[in-house]
């Protein structure tokens, strides 16, 4: 005689659990990648446009009452990832800032040279000037006046005209 053997509630409960142990692993994975890729949509919300009486056209979240709108599609777009953090936008800020305030410092510099340049021309000019208007020059030579020579007057203005020629426009 064949011994045909009765399974106990139990045992059928964990014979089925072995039997769809990976197909609930499986639905759950489904699950959950469905519902990741339909929360975004789920989320968006709609947008409605219409016009008004006056030729205006609105957008809207909320759908307006007895007038005709539009439900426009909007996807959003994914973060940037090459976007910068608030810190590093406030260290370019800053080293924008500090670029800035280095090439404000340059052009006064060159403007303070260039003033100061065109004094000493200036003065150059005058006494080149005086030169050719005085024969006698009178210096201050450690504490004793005393008068130019001839000699000491041409070299002086050889001296102050190469220097306005180098330096001068």
């Amino acid at each position: 005689m064949c011994a045909i053997k009765k399974y106990t509630s139990r045992e059928n409960q964990e014979k089925m659990n072995k039997f769809f142990q990976p197909t609930k692993k499986i639905s759950l994975i489904l699950i959950a990648l469905f519902l990741s890729v339909l929360t975004p949509n789920l989320l968006a919300g709609g947008v409605y446009k219409w016009t008004d009486e006056n030729g205006v056209i609105h957008y809207s979240d909320i759908k307006p009452n007895n007038i005709e709108s539009k439900s426009l599609k909007i996807k959003a777009g994914n973060p940037q990832s090459s976007r910068s953090s608030a810190q590093d936008q406030v260290n370019s800020l800053k080293e924008k800032e500090t670029q800035k305030l280095a090439a404000q410092a340059q052009q006064l510099q060159d403007d303070t040279y260039k003033r100061e340049n065109e004094a000493r021309c200036q003065v150059l000019r005058e006494n080149l000037r005086k030169f050719a208007e005085n024969s006698r020059i009178k210096i201050n030579d450690n504490g004793k006046l005393r008068f130019l020579t001839p000699e000491e007057i041409n070299n002086k203005k050889k001296q102050y005209q190469q220097t306005l020629d180098d330096n001068c426009s």
